[in-house]
């Protein structure tokens, strides 16, 4: 069905300007029924930068349209 909702994690990076982690893989897996929620914390992909507060980058596409949103650490992330 074409019409069908789906949504793709293109990008994501979590971490500081100093060092991130890339979590694309991981958080593709975390998506159900073209949700994708989650609360932003070191346990998905490890700490890219002690004691420093991260942020999470993520392009992601849902019908066909590509968005990029930032978030902070701690976040609670819903996309669908």
């Amino acid at each position: 069905n074409p019409q069908e909702k789906t949504l793709k994690v293109n990008n994501a990076k979590y971490g500081s300007p100093k060092n991130s982690f890339d979590m694309t893989k991981e958080l593709n897996q975390l998506i159900n029924n073209n949700r994708l929620e989650f609360v932003l914390n070191n346990e998905i992909v490890g700490d890219p930068d002690p004691g420093v507060i991260k942020t999470l980058e993520i392009s992601y596409e849902i019908n066909g349209e590509r968005q990029t949103r930032t978030y902070n650490e701690g976040a609670k992330v819903v996309i669908q």
